[in-house]
């Protein structure tokens, strides 16, 4: 069963949670290795194993990418909102839930945010990279009234970016990871600006010198904006106080 070219609508449009946790099952099982059974099925598990241990720790499915498990920009943006909107949704006050209200059986919710848990453990042993940076910035976005959700991202994409701040952030992707990183530094919300600030020396640490300068210039910018809300220039000015 193959699922990348359909999941993302099919989860969206999941009647009901039990259709979503056969969904993301299915998915599960197409990412973990098959279950031995032949000695060459034992000899490609211990390939396996071996590309495992020298990758991440806890990958949970090593050996696959997202970019190209979703090769096309729209299904990856449509299942990176669907994981985090649907794993922290749950705790959005007054925000309601349509036909995905909370299950009434609590081993279903349980079940549902595992899995959930697996699917952004592996994004964040993603290598950076445009269509994943620009599905995440369109998961931000997409939460706009959604604070939780919207922190969560936020946070999750800022330990993403420390992860790779040693060889990725600075480059080619530097102009949408300051994309984000300023859509954290300005959010409407404190939690997310603290969040975001309190993680931004270890990925600016990694910038060039010019980087940072084009960085400061618009933390500056905001700040001297007229249109600029109390909110932007606060994160704005504790973003710009950071020792870069």
């Amino acid at each position: 069963m193959v699922l990348e070219a359909g999941l993302p609508s099919h989860l969206v449009a999941a009647a009901s949670p039990e259709a979503e946790l056969r969904l993301l099952e299915a998915l599960q099982s197409q990412l973990l290795p098959p279950p031995r059974e032949s000695l060459e099925d034992d000899f490609l598990e211990q390939q396996w194993l071996a590309i495992a241990s020298s990758n991440a720790d806890d990958n949970p499915f090593v050996g696959h990418s997202l970019v190209e498990f979703f090769s096309d920009a729209e299904s990856l943006q449509t299942f990176t909102c669907y994981v985090f909107n649907r794993r922290y949704g749950w705790s959005e006050a007054g925000s309601p839930q349509r036909r995905r209200s909370v299950p009434q059986k609590t081993k279903l919710k349980t079940s549902l945010n595992e899995l959930l848990d697996e699917l952004i453990k592996w994004y964040m042993y993603q290598e950076l990279s445009s269509p994943l940076l620009e599905s995440m910035k369109a998961s931000v976005i997409a939460a706009s009234k959604k604070p939780v959700v919207r922190n969560q991202t936020l946070v999750h994409c800022m330990e993403w970016f420390k992860l790779n701040a040693h060889s990725h952030v600075s480059g080619q992707y530097y102009s949408l990871v300051k994309e984000i990183v300023l859509l954290g530094l300005m959010d409407v919300w404190s939690a997310v600006r603290n969040a975001c600030c309190c993680r931004l020396p270890d990925i600016v640490g990694e910038l060039s010198l010019a980087e940072l300068e084009d960085l400061f210039t618009d933390l500056v910018l905001v700040c001297e904006g007229r249109s600029s809300t109390w909110q932007a220039v606060e994160g704005a000015v504790m973003g710009s106080r950071i020792r870069y």
